[in-house]
């Protein structure tokens, strides 16, 4: 037992250590509470935390002590929380050992303190009083059902619109094919799976429809959650006192997506490499590490929160936060291990499917794998009592003058540089190690000249699926070719075409650049 009691570290989220019983059982009701609507927990009576020094219960109280504390937990609690207590002997000591089970009727609170004032949640080594969203959140996981399943029985959705949603959802699940690591072209998604999902009702057999939350979120439909938008700021330097540049994100929350990640693209370092004939573009961060953790933001946020999504870039590092804490089921380490829980499953579902989270739980594995490879350093989770975040950190990203990196830069080992050092959350120097420059496979403007040169008809939608891009990213990067004078539109958007211009078609390459 003694040596189970040094693997726990002191006090976490699933222990707590107490040297004596409380004369005020509701010192540790709270803790049974806080463990009952989390993973669980082992409370520990007669044990000093982090010396982990066996103090002991007196023999002649230990047994009427075990009983009042199994009776207070469950007498005091609701719903009843039945846990295990024993009484153990180590080094001729005996201590009271109360193990306390995951809850399957969330929320359990203090029946004395009532359902808003005596609801408890655990974080890390704390118990916390939960908060009104928190408790909405464990009621629904008492459900089984998710936010984003919730109906909204008030809404018609038409067929025309339930097939609209499904048919815009495949083009942008198509547009992200190459990201799947068996690429191939995506089914078309149907309106039987958005039933499956829970994210469409039918009134009745045959009937019409009526959506849940997570529909209308996907449709765009906001009204109902006024704080469903990302938030994207720019700041100079390392705090927030003075930001650059900021924009505030609606609409689709798949699009939501796509237009922050293109926000952080385009506000961060870009270079090329020349391979052969081809000239190759690499951003400074990984680009599928950003784009995983804003949709895993928005994913597995909580809606219930008042509190958009924010994402911001400072000049040592991106950061991205989401509202909500982690789930209770869940640490950081586990995370890490690529442990997850779904908040919003219809909405993982969807983002699955579109290839914007990958399968579940190996997103923040992938992030520290390709921060390593980067030479970025170590990612920061930082897990706080209403919000969630995760730092990727950024390193110097230098080009000749013509845009081109350095060749030494090449692969994934870290080139030769000063390492850079931030501040942690107490002030103390962090160092960040100099990285490798980012690899990507993604051509730009040389590309889409070639593209648009063998089928001058070619759409935005077409061209993403052979440039491997976004249909924003194409349309951003095809209104550059127009800005740098190098091609020219005829005609309307959908009958006309896309012409080179002399320029581009005596030296195209003369004319690039490696400016966003």
């Amino acid at each position: 037992m003694l040596e189970k009691l040094r693997f726990a570290h002191g006090e976490s989220d699933t222990y707590e250590f107490k040297v004596q019983i409380p004369e005020k059982h509701e010192k540790f009701l709270k803790t049974a509470v806080a463990f009952a609507n989390g993973k669980g927990g082992r409370l520990i009576f007669g044990v000093r935390d982090q010396t982990w020094e066996i103090i002991g219960i007196p023999p002649d109280e230990v047994s009427s002590a075990r009983d009042a504390v199994a009776n207070s937990i469950y007498d005091a609690c609701s719903p009843h929380v039945v846990a295990d207590v024993q009484v153990e002997t180590i080094q001729g000591k005996s201590i009271i050992v109360v193990d306390v089970p995951p809850g399957m009727h969330k929320p359990y609170y203090i029946k004395k303190a009532g359902l808003i004032d005596g609801t408890y949640v655990r974080l890390g080594s704390e118990t916390r009083h939960a908060g009104f969203e928190t408790i909405q959140e464990l009621l629904l996981e008492g459900t089984r059902y998710s936010y984003d399943e919730l109906a909204q029985r008030d809404i018609d959705v038409s067929e025309e619109e339930a097939h609209a949603l499904c048919a815009r959802i495949t083009e942008h699940a198509r547009s992200l094919d190459y990201l799947s690591s068996e690429p191939k072209e995506t089914k078309p998604l149907t309106v039987n799976q958005l039933l499956n999902w829970k994210l469409l009702y039918r009134r009745h057999q045959n009937g019409p429809f009526y959506p849940s939350n997570g529909f209308l979120l996907l449709d765009g439909r906001l009204d109902l959650f006024p704080y469903a938008y990302i938030q994207c700021a720019v700041f100079k330097g390392t705090d927030r006192r003075n930001f650059l540049d900021k924009k505030d994100i609606y609409g689709p929350i798949d699009q939501q997506v796509e237009d922050a990640t293109s926000f952080v693209l385009e506000h961060i370092s870009l270079g090329s490499r020349i391979t052969g004939p081809q000239r190759q573009d690499f951003y400074e961060l990984p680009v599928a590490s950003v784009r995983e953790m804003i949709a895993n933001a928005v994913a597995h946020r909580s809606y219930l929160q008042r509190g958009c999504v924010q994402v911001a870039l400072f000049d040592d590092r991106l950061e991205v936060t989401s509202p909500g804490q982690l789930s209770a089921e869940l640490s950081v380490h586990e995370l890490r291990q690529g442990y997850s829980r779904i908040r919003n499953e219809g909405i993982a579902a969807v983002f699955l499917y579109m290839h914007l989270i990958e399968k579940w739980g190996t997103g923040i594995p992938r992030i520290y794998h390709e921060s390593e490879l980067y030479g970025l350093g170590e990612p920061q989770i930082t897990a706080g009592p209403s919000s969630f975040r995760i730092e990727l950190f950024r390193r110097p990203f230098e080009t000749d003058a013509y845009g081109v990196l350095d060749p030494a830069q090449r692969g994934t080992q870290p080139a030769e540089s000063t390492a850079q050092s931030r501040p942690d959350q107490n002030g103390r120097s962090k160092q960040i190690p100099p990285a490798a420059a980012p690899l990507t496979d993604q051509q730009r403007l040389l590309d889409a000249l070639r593209a648009i040169a063998d089928e001058p008809k070619h759409t935005y939608s077409a061209l993403s699926k052979q440039l491997h891009w976004t249909p924003r990213k194409v349309q951003y990067q095809m209104g550059q070719l127009v800005k740098l004078g190098l091609a020219a539109r005829i005609g309307s958007n959908r009958s006309g075409k896309w012409v080179l211009t002399d320029a581009a078609a005596q030296d195209p390459e003369s004319s690039y650049t490696d400016e966003p």
